[in-house]
């Protein structure tokens, strides 16, 4: 409707991908030749995600668009499939005109059909788009596809494209072996505000319009109402033409923008309730209402009858109450003894486990008799206390005759010693905390990778195992992993693949409870190397992801 009044040949913000309209920013040329790079050099498992909207599958319709004949290609658009269901999808994707029965015929055929197009040096590419959907029984049927190999090369690349929360799957413990086989990861992140300006500049002008019709106002505006999402740029790009061009404008304004971005907002709608009907107004006064007779007095309630269930629980319960208050009378005036304290068990080194206690029955002001072992062994209410040796060699001549049991008895000085000698709960915590401190800082940990490999072996997991309890000991301190690469290869790859390992570490301290935001995991590339790139041996020690905790 609004092509000739805009000067336009074509709609220039339609929803379905259009390789015409395709505008590519920096962080999208990246992608595209890390993810060809991968393809190429058959890395096998590959991954791209992100937010919904943010344009992954224009990014693959340009990724397929640039490969030539010799790369075979299958895409499943839902993987939400039973294993035989998606193995059937996958061979006729590919081509296969053969029906299989079971999972044997497939994988038999499979690998054949695989190292007959290895032979013909042709590759194949396995997309698997809404990689979300993915269950991890399906998740694992797809990694051991991979297995299928020739000469240690991969003869398959398998391509996941999913949303943001296809990351939390992977990242699950069950979903490791995986996770660990992904040689590269990208993220596509929302359009920056310059990059939403380019964005309209240029599809306007493959649509056929050189003039700016946004104004920078609206260009504003699409930016925060889209947040930089394209297909919500698309969205309101187009609502704002069709009403710029109802009002007679030439240019989208701001408020035009504002205006339509409040019309597509979709607003929660609750039910009212309905409304009280009106009170009539009368038009003649109200009749007096007949009179009433009086009311009889309410009936009187009908008496209970007990049942003889009930009588017997009346009694259960009194004799339950009786019994109560003749042992609280018995047990009120009892002295308080070591016995009573210990509960007649006296725990010692040398004695027998359970050894009677004694108690002075004529000590009129109610001290109990300090009780002693063979070893000197002297117990006070619930504390157990040895004597050294020197004391019990000349005889426990400093001991008192006795030991006070009733807090009422002794002065208020010597409460005031004893409560100063029992550190409270928070000294406790702050002597931990004191000591934990003092704990000299582990060495840096350095973990080594083979090329083009993300494993982990099991000498490194029991030493991560061990890092991890020292690093919650020292809670308050961050974490610091930092992944490198040698220098051989495609920078921008080594950059990813040092990052990628450094979160693998990362997710590894995180599903041990270390708390994910002490944690900063960064990848540098060929940065900093600590041994020559020239040799074999020193790019194998650059290779390395570097944990350490700093020191604040």
């Amino acid at each position: 409707m609004y092509l000739d009044h805009f000067s336009l040949k074509e709609k220039p913000f339609q929803i379905s991908a259009d390789p015409r309209f395709l505008w590519l920013g920096s962080k999208h040329k990246e992608a595209l030749a890390i993810l060809r790079y991968g393809i190429f050099d058959n890395r096998g498992f590959l991954l791209l995600s992100g937010d919904v909207g943010t344009g992954k599958t224009t990014l693959i319709h340009a990724l397929l668009r640039s490969l030539g004949d010799d790369t075979l290609v299958a895409m499943v658009p839902d993987p939400g499939l039973s294993i035989m269901d998606f193995y059937r999808y996958v061979a006729r994707s590919f081509k296969i005109g053969t029906e299989f029965e079971s999972k044997e015929e497939f994988l038999e055929f499979f690998k054949n059909f695989l190292l007959q197009n290895e032979e013909q040096r042709r590759k194949v590419l396995l997309i698997i788009d809404e990689a979300q959907r993915l269950n991890s029984d399906l998740l694992e049927e797809i990694r051991l596809l991979s297995n299928i190999e020739k000469d240690y090369t991969k003869l398959i690349n398998i391509f996941f494209v999913g949303q943001n929360e296809f990351n939390n799957i992977i990242l699950q413990q069950r979903n490791r072996p995986l996770r660990q086989r992904i040689t590269i990861n990208y993220n596509i992140d929302p359009l920056e505000k310059h990059e939403v300006m380019e964005y309209i500049r240029y599809r306007l002008a493959v649509a056929g319009c050189e003039k700016p019709i946004f104004t920078a106002e609206a260009v504003h505006d699409i930016y925060n109402f889209s947040e930089g999402y394209p297909r919500l740029i698309n969205i309101i790009c187009d609502h704002a033409l069709l009403t710029a061009f109802v009002q007679g404008a030439r240019q989208v304004a701001g408020d035009t923008v504002r205006e339509c971005a409040e019309e597509l907002r979709i607003k929660l709608v609750t039910p009212q309730s309905s409304a009280p009907p009106a009170i009539e107004t009368l038009a003649h006064p109200r009749e007096p209402a007949p009179a009433q007779a009086t009311p009889l007095p309410p009936a009187p309630p009908p008496k209970l009858e007990a049942t003889s269930s009930q009588t017997l629980l009346l009694i259960i319960f009194g004799l339950l109450c009786f019994i109560a208050g003749l042992l609280s009378f018995a047990l009120r005036d009892r002295p308080y003894t070591a016995a009573s304290a210990t509960g007649g068990v006296v725990v010692t080194d040398g004695g027998s486990e359970n050894q009677p206690t004694t108690s002075d029955a004529s000590d009129d002001e109610g001290r109990g008799v300090p009780l002693t072992s063979e070893d000197d062994t002297i117990v006070e209410q619930d504390v157990v206390m040895a004597m050294p040796d020197d004391t019990a060699a000349d005889g426990g001549e400093h001991l008192p005759e006795t030991l006070p049991f009733d807090a009422e008895e002794s002065g208020p000085s010597e409460q005031a010693a004893i409560s100063e000698d029992i550190p409270t709960l928070e000294e406790q915590d702050a002597a931990l905390d004191t000591t934990i401190s003092e704990f000299p800082l582990p060495e840096k940990l350095i973990i080594y990778f083979p090329i083009d490999s993300n494993e982990l072996d099991d000498d490194t997991l029991r030493e991560l195992d061990e890092l991890a309890g020292v690093i919650k000991l020292r809670s308050n301190l961050p974490v610091r992993i930092t992944g490198y690469t040698d220098a051989g290869g495609n920078l921008h790859y080594n950059f990813k693949v040092s990052e990628f390992r450094a979160n693998i570490i990362k997710s590894f301290l995180v599903g041990k409870g270390i708390n994910p935001e002490r944690i900063v995991a960064r990848g540098l590339g060929p940065a900093n190397p600590i041994a020559t790139n020239e040799t074999l041996a020193g790019r194998v020690l650059n290779r390395r992801v570097e944990i350490e905790m700093v020191e604040e």
